[in-house]
């Protein structure tokens, strides 16, 4: 990655944190629990566009998650914040320690930030406030926030970048 490109990475990163700082603060103090209240929209969220491109539904919903993804394993809501740390500071290790030039370095910059982001949700709010409820053509997603879109786009880039990568070193391999 060049210098240019390592920046704009970074500026972007921080970026998305600091929106899903303040966003989450919003959510926490402005909604109420998802479920208390019963509007249009499922669960008691409050709609911001319904049937977009025929069935695309999006509404705010707040969410205490104090478990880890889908909620899974809330009842061991320390062991997995000092889980969380450690795989945090391991991950900022291998940024400062790695070099920039290294395939996925934008996406591991991405994933690093938004667990970031989700590990000060504890320690501000006792557990991740995911907020975005986002259904499409009838399939509902789990409730998220945007360090966890954060930490999704980054993996899955990051995929993308090693199965071209693959694909690549495959066809030098080919005898024609």
């Amino acid at each position: 990655m060049r210098k240019s490109g390592f920046k704009v990475v970074w500026f972007l990163a921080i970026l998305c944190v600091c929106i899903d700082f303040f966003t989450k603060g919003w959510i926490f103090t402005s909604f109420k629990p998802a479920f208390s209240s019963y509007t249009i929209f499922p669960y008691g969220g409050h709609g911001v566009f319904q049937n977009f491109f025929w069935g695309i539904d999006l509404c705010i919903q707040k969410v205490i998650n104090l478990g880890g993804a889908w909620g899974i394993f809330s009842q061991f809501t320390i062991i997995l914040v000092g889980l969380r740390i450690a795989l945090v500071a391991l991950l900022f290790f291998k940024l400062v320690r790695g070099s920039s030039k290294e395939k996925g370095y934008g996406c591991l910059v991405f994933i690093t930030w938004g667990a970031l982001a989700n590990i000060i949700d504890y320690f501000r709010f006792s557990g991740v406030v995911d907020w975005i409820h986002l259904t499409l053509w009838g399939y509902s997603f789990p409730v998220f926030n945007i360090a966890d879109m954060m930490i999704s786009l980054g993996v899955a880039f990051w995929a993308i970048q090693i199965i071209g990568q693959k694909r690549g070193k495959d066809r030098k391999n080919v005898v024609t």
